[in-house]
Protein backbone atom coordinates (compact mmCIF):
# COMPACT_ATOMS: atom_id res chain seq x y z
CA UNK A 1 0.00 0.00 0.00
CA UNK A 2 1.38 3.44 -0.83
CA UNK A 3 0.20 6.73 0.58
CA UNK A 4 -0.78 9.47 -1.84
CA UNK A 5 1.08 12.14 0.09
CA UNK A 6 4.44 10.34 0.30
CA UNK A 7 4.24 7.79 -2.50
CA UNK A 8 5.98 5.23 -0.27
CA UNK A 9 5.04 1.59 -0.83
CA UNK A 10 4.20 -0.55 2.19
CA UNK A 11 4.25 -4.32 1.86
CA UNK A 12 0.98 -5.39 3.52
CA UNK A 13 2.09 -9.03 3.62
CA UNK A 14 4.94 -7.96 5.89
CA UNK A 15 2.49 -6.23 8.24
CA UNK A 16 0.16 -9.22 8.30
CA UNK A 17 3.01 -11.54 9.28
CA UNK A 18 4.60 -9.08 11.70
CA UNK A 19 1.36 -8.14 13.46
CA UNK A 20 0.29 -11.75 13.88
CA UNK A 21 3.64 -13.05 15.04
CA UNK A 22 4.58 -10.33 17.53
CA UNK A 23 2.93 -8.85 20.57
CA UNK A 24 2.66 -5.11 20.96
CA UNK A 25 4.53 -3.37 23.72
CA UNK A 26 2.09 -1.38 25.89
CA UNK A 27 3.87 1.92 25.32
CA UNK A 28 3.78 1.39 21.55
CA UNK A 29 0.16 0.30 21.65
CA UNK A 30 -0.84 3.37 23.68
CA UNK A 31 1.28 5.82 21.68
CA UNK A 32 -1.68 7.33 19.80
CA UNK A 33 -4.36 6.97 22.51
CA UNK A 34 -4.64 10.71 23.15
CA UNK A 35 -5.07 11.54 19.48
CA UNK A 36 -7.46 8.65 18.87
CA UNK A 37 -9.55 9.52 21.93
CA UNK A 38 -9.83 13.09 20.65
CA UNK A 39 -11.03 11.79 17.26
CA UNK A 40 -13.43 9.32 18.91
CA UNK A 41 -14.95 12.11 21.02
CA UNK A 42 -15.88 13.93 17.81
CA UNK A 43 -18.14 11.03 16.75
CA UNK A 44 -21.48 9.71 17.97
CA UNK A 45 -20.56 6.04 18.22
CA UNK A 46 -18.24 3.46 16.76
CA UNK A 47 -19.84 3.25 13.30
CA UNK A 48 -19.18 6.93 12.42
CA UNK A 49 -15.64 6.55 13.81
CA UNK A 50 -15.01 3.55 11.55
CA UNK A 51 -16.52 5.45 8.61
CA UNK A 52 -14.06 8.30 9.21
CA UNK A 53 -11.10 5.93 9.45
CA UNK A 54 -11.97 3.89 6.37
CA UNK A 55 -12.80 7.09 4.47
CA UNK A 56 -9.31 8.34 5.32
CA UNK A 57 -7.81 5.12 3.95
CA UNK A 58 -9.88 5.51 0.76
CA UNK A 59 -9.00 9.17 0.22
CA UNK A 60 -5.36 9.28 1.32
CA UNK A 61 -3.96 5.81 0.53
CA UNK A 62 -4.31 3.05 -2.03
CA UNK A 63 -5.39 0.60 0.68
CA UNK A 64 -8.43 -0.52 -1.33
CA UNK A 65 -7.07 -0.21 -4.87
CA UNK A 66 -3.34 -0.94 -4.57
CA UNK A 67 -1.43 -3.76 -6.18
CA UNK A 68 -2.30 -6.00 -3.23
CA UNK A 69 -5.95 -4.94 -2.92
CA UNK A 70 -7.05 -8.51 -2.10
CA UNK A 71 -4.91 -8.26 1.04
CA UNK A 72 -6.94 -5.28 2.37
CA UNK A 73 -9.76 -7.40 3.83
CA UNK A 74 -7.36 -10.07 5.09
CA UNK A 75 -5.28 -7.42 6.87
CA UNK A 76 -8.39 -5.90 8.42
CA UNK A 77 -9.82 -9.23 9.61
CA UNK A 78 -6.49 -10.49 10.97
CA UNK A 79 -6.10 -7.37 13.11
CA UNK A 80 -9.76 -7.52 14.18
CA UNK A 81 -9.41 -11.16 15.27
CA UNK A 82 -6.13 -10.45 17.05
CA UNK A 83 -7.58 -7.62 19.14
CA UNK A 84 -10.84 -9.46 19.80
CA UNK A 85 -8.84 -12.39 21.17
CA UNK A 86 -6.80 -10.08 23.41
CA UNK A 87 -9.97 -8.31 24.65
CA UNK A 88 -11.67 -11.62 25.49
CA UNK A 89 -8.56 -12.86 27.33
CA UNK A 90 -8.39 -9.60 29.33
CA UNK A 91 -12.10 -9.82 30.16
CA UNK A 92 -11.73 -13.42 31.35
CA UNK A 93 -8.70 -12.52 33.48
CA UNK A 94 -10.64 -9.65 35.06
CA UNK A 95 -13.65 -11.88 35.76
CA UNK A 96 -11.37 -14.54 37.25
CA UNK A 97 -9.67 -12.03 39.55
CA UNK A 98 -13.04 -10.49 40.53
CA UNK A 99 -14.42 -13.91 41.49
CA UNK A 100 -11.51 -14.67 43.82
CA UNK A 101 -13.03 -15.31 47.24
CA UNK A 102 -12.01 -12.77 49.81
CA UNK A 103 -11.49 -14.12 53.33
CA UNK A 104 -14.49 -13.71 55.60
CA UNK A 105 -13.55 -11.91 58.83
CA UNK A 106 -13.83 -14.01 61.99
CA UNK A 107 -16.81 -12.96 64.09
CA UNK A 108 -16.95 -13.64 67.83
CA UNK A 109 -20.06 -15.55 68.92
CA UNK A 110 -22.80 -13.40 70.39
CA UNK A 111 -23.36 -13.41 74.14
CA UNK A 112 -26.39 -12.38 76.09
CA UNK A 113 -25.91 -10.11 79.05
CA UNK A 114 -28.65 -9.02 81.38
CA UNK A 115 -28.51 -5.63 82.97
CA UNK A 116 -30.26 -5.47 86.34
CA UNK A 117 -32.02 -2.46 87.68
CA UNK A 118 -29.17 -1.84 90.07
CA UNK A 119 -26.81 -1.37 87.02
CA UNK A 120 -24.84 -4.55 87.68
CA UNK A 121 -24.39 -7.02 84.84
CA UNK A 122 -25.49 -10.60 85.19
CA UNK A 123 -24.54 -13.21 82.61
CA UNK A 124 -27.31 -15.46 81.35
Amino acid sequence: VSTQSTGKTINTNYFIQTNLSSTMVASTEEKFDGMLLHIAQQHDGIEPLFDTFFGFLRRKTDYYTGAQKEAAEVLLMNNFKKHMSIALQEQKSKEDSDSFEKPVPKVEPATIEEITTEGAKASA
